[in-house]
């Protein structure tokens, strides 16, 4: 009889009065299917993980107003690993998690998510103050400000 099972790992993290941003979260939802490899001769197990994680930042400057950024990034990696030793689901499943977090970190505070954002707001707007700066150049340097600075999250800054 072959072993199946399901396992779902909830991470929340939010962050409020920082320096760049009001308001943030990150709210990421890791669900795995584990499945014991056909045919596998040592305990040998297949990890198919799925995440969404989630984004949500309000920035509140009085030279650029009120903006609200949110968004969402679904990956999914598979793995095949045993469970023999100290290697069990729970650190197989553990370091999935971890890794995917990681590169789902990076890929939204990565500058295409930021400038997107950024894109769209110069689109829509076209504001600029007495020096000639816009207002939504002013808004995107608070954007990245908060994504790289990493305030938003509980993120470790970028030195």
């Amino acid at each position: 009889m072959e072993l199946r099972f399901a396992a779902c790992f909830l991470v929340k993290k939010v962050t409020e009065g920082g320096e760049n941003v009001k308001m943030g979260s990150w709210d990421g939802i890791h669900v795995i299917e584990v499945t014991e490899k056909a045919g596998s001769s040592s305990k040998q197990f297949v990890y198919k993980l799925t995440s969404t994680v989630m984004l949500n930042t309000s920035i509140e400057k009085s030279e650029s107003g009120k903006t609200n950024l949110a968004g969402s990034v679904t990956r999914q990696a598979e793995k095949i690993a045993g469970i023999e030793g100290e290697n069990s689901h729970v650190s197989n499943m553990g370091g999935m998690v971890e890794d995917m977090e990681t590169d789902m970190r990076q890929h939204l505070l990565a500058i295409t998510y930021v400038e997107k954002m950024g894109d769209i707001l110069r689109e829509t707007r076209n504001v600029s103050d007495d020096d000639g700066k816009s207002a939504l150049n002013k808004v995107a340097e608070s954007l990245n400000a908060a994504a790289l600075g990493a305030a938003v999250a509980g993120i470790n800054k970028k030195e």
